[in-house]
């Protein structure tokens, strides 16, 4: 590589018969001491370094060329003012490769911002899209704050009909049972006043004529029978067979029944019209 280098230097009045003395005029001093210097000052500079990292670090290897220069000239009593790179000219195969770093480190910080936009566009999308729900998830919540509420009444109401139905099947039950004992005590009640009145009226009449005075209420009641609805005789001295009485108690137990006899119905005569 090519690098193109400014030195200023000066000579204090003071130390110009010092400088004369040692090494002549201005010309011998840039031509046999500044020139010498600087080249070797910066090829042993470029020696250890690449030639990509010389080029990228130019004011650091600047620096160490004007303070190595400074040391030197001050044993010819001159003062170095400064050093100044110009210009360093890098091969083209260099350059293109130094080209190419530059668009490849170029691209990737373009694309890493183009990764920050996408992602930040993610998270205003993402953003958007949950403002844009907030109304249902809102809802949502309100439905199912609404759908355990009425589950808890739905709840609260079953268990107060189910309390009620068993305070209700309670009193029910009392009531019957209060109306078995009231039904029970009136029968017993009246058992013991019937039973009563028999002893009295047996004391009174006596065992054989209180059950006869039974027996006739039962009659004139119609619970007792004590004649047969249908009476057969064998015969009746005038010469009547045996099985007319049977056909007589046939018939009558057909009408007891309920069974109706009626005449035969004659068929119709046939009309003579029309001859």
């Amino acid at each position: 590589m090519t690098v193109e280098v400014k030195v200023i230097f000066r000579v204090l009045p003071e130390q110009a018969p010092h400088m004369v003395a040692r090494i002549g005029t201005i010309e011998n001093l840039i031509e046999h001491v500044i020139h010498p210097l600087i080249d070797s000052s910066f090829r042993n500079q470029a020696s250890s370094s690449e030639a990509m990292k010389f080029l990228q670090d130019r004011y650091v290897e600047q620096q160490k060329a004007e303070e190595h220069s400074n040391g030197e000239l001050q044993k010819y009593h001159v003062e170095c003012v400064s050093v100044l790179i110009c210009q360093i000219v890098l091969p083209e195969r260099l350059m293109q490769t130094l080209t190419n770093k530059v668009v490849a480190s170029q691209q990737m910080s373009m694309y890493d911002s183009q990764q920050e936009a996408e992602g930040r566009r993610k998270e205003m999308e993402k953003t958007k899209a949950e403002a844009d729900l907030q109304p249902n998830l809102v809802r949502a919540e309100i439905d199912v704050q609404i759908a355990s509420q009425q589950k808890n009444q739905a709840i609260i109401l079953a268990e107060g009909k189910g309390q009620a139905t068993r305070l209700e099947q309670e009193g029910i039950a009392a009531g019957v049972q209060a109306v078995g004992l009231a039904e029970g005590q009136k029968v017993l009640a009246i058992g013991q006043s019937t039973a009563e009145a028999y002893r009295l009226q047996a004391e009174a009449l006596g065992q054989n004529p209180l059950a006869l005075v039974e027996i006739m209420k039962q009659v004139s009641n119609g619970q007792i029978k004590i004649t047969p609805d249908i009476m057969i005789q064998s015969g009746n001295g005038n010469g009547e067979s045996n099985s007319s009485n049977v056909l007589a108690a046939f018939i009558a137990s057909l009408m007891a029944s309920g069974y109706k006899l009626s005449p035969e119905t004659p068929a119709p005569k046939p009309s003579n019209s029309g001859k």
